[in-house]
């Protein structure tokens, strides 16, 4: 009996560390949810404190709209987030207009990476969590963006994704019921302490936004061995048509020749203000770097189609429009052998005020352009 009792403990020995080993498999990342979405027992005193949001297990779109109660929020791992996004994106953002929605990295991210939290923000998501530890791209352009509205961690969404009579597609093409779209120039002028060291450096300048606005395609040629007060002075980068300027961002990011990381700034498009700007750079963290800047020129103005750029350059220089209709009349007298008399010349009357001109101060955006 002492013999078959010695196995049988050795057995049990086994069971209770397969049981252990089940135990702990939750807790790895082996799927997309992780273990954000597992419930966890709370003390009398945490619970005392959820008394306007409850969370609840997201079934369906429809489903929340026939419950309708807007203290429930539901939380979605940022695969099942770009899933309801990709198929329903305009039910997406009616959900956000009357309930919270919370997106969370992906549970298989076992380095701490991010995705583009611009995604979601297009949706009207209001928590979108990002691993803080990892300072990429994703999280300097959160740091970036939330740095504005004095930093107090909110920022107010376009009213049109507030307002239940206005109905919204992330990933429209066109002009937005109501909102004006944009043309952006950025001129990078010089820089100013970019480093210590005798290197090359070159200028980044992108645009986040909605995917039609999202565009990553301008730099700046390498300064040859000048780091301390290098000069591009190259023509304008520009953004031709943005059509969504309050959930556009820019960003100026600084580059050593191989790639290293230097400096850069996140600027919404709708706290951009025509001129000359003396651009101070943040660091990865998004922190002052105080010494590092750079001059640039940069201007937003009202979008005009391509068909319409004639007239609207009439408009904005009256005086030049009808210097060159003149020099056409006198062409058209020499080539039919009439007195310029005879020539019809442009009505003055065509001539009005400018249609294109620089976009005026957000009611959004309260902090304009350093």
């Amino acid at each position: 009996m002492a013999k078959l009792g010695e196995p049988r403990k050795s057995i049990d020995r086994e069971a209770e560390s397969e049981e252990e080993e089940e135990l702990q498999d939750p807790k790895k990342p082996t799927t997309d949810e992780g273990t954000a979405s597992s419930e966890v027992n709370a003390t009398e005193e945490m619970s005392t404190l959820v008394n306007y949001i409850e969370p609840v297990k997201f079934k369906s779109f429809e489903v929340a709209s026939k419950r309708n109660k807007s203290f429930e929020m539901s939380s979605f791992v940022e695969t099942k987030g770009l899933e309801q996004l990709t198929n329903s994106p305009m039910e997406f953002v009616e959900y956000n207009k009357k309930q919270l929605s919370r997106i969370y990295p992906k549970g298989t991210r076992v380095d701490s990476s991010n995705y583009m939290p611009q995604l979601f923000w297009n949706a009207g998501c209001q928590m979108v969590a990002l691993n803080f530890q990892s300072l990429d791209l994703p999280m300097q352009l959160n740091l970036g963006i939330f740095e504005y509205n004095r930093r107090s961690g909110y920022l107010l969404k376009p009213e049109f994704m507030r307002r239940s009579d206005k109905f919204f597609d992330p990933f429209t093409e066109d002009i937005v019921d109501g909102i004006v779209a944009n043309t952006v120039r950025v001129k990078i002028i010089s820089g100013q302490f970019l480093s210590d060291k005798r290197i090359s450096i070159y200028v980044e300048v992108d645009m986040f936004g909605l995917p039609v606005d999202t565009k990553r395609k301008f730099r700046t040629r390498a300064s040859q061995g000048n780091s301390f007060n290098p000069v591009w002075d190259e023509e304008p980068f520009v953004f031709q048509k943005v059509v969504l300027p309050t959930l556009a961002s820019l960003r100026i990011a600084v580059f050593e020749e191989g790639g290293k990381f230097v400096g850069h700034r996140i600027l919404p498009v709708s706290a951009i203000r025509a001129g000359y700007h003396y651009i101070s750079l943040r660091s990865e963290s998004n922190q002052p770097l105080y010494l590092p800047a750079l001059l640039v020129y940069t201007e937003a103005c009202d979008y005009i189609p391509d068909d319409h750029q004639n007239y609207a350059e009439a408009l904005i220089n009256p005086i030049k429009h009808v210097s060159l209709m003149d020099q056409r009349a006198k062409q058209l007298a020499a080539l039919m052998g009439e007195s310029e008399e005879n020539v019809e010349k442009p009505k003055e009357s065509l001539l009005r005020s400018p249609s294109c001109h620089p976009t005026g101060p957000s009611r959004e955006v309260q902090k304009p352009l350093p």
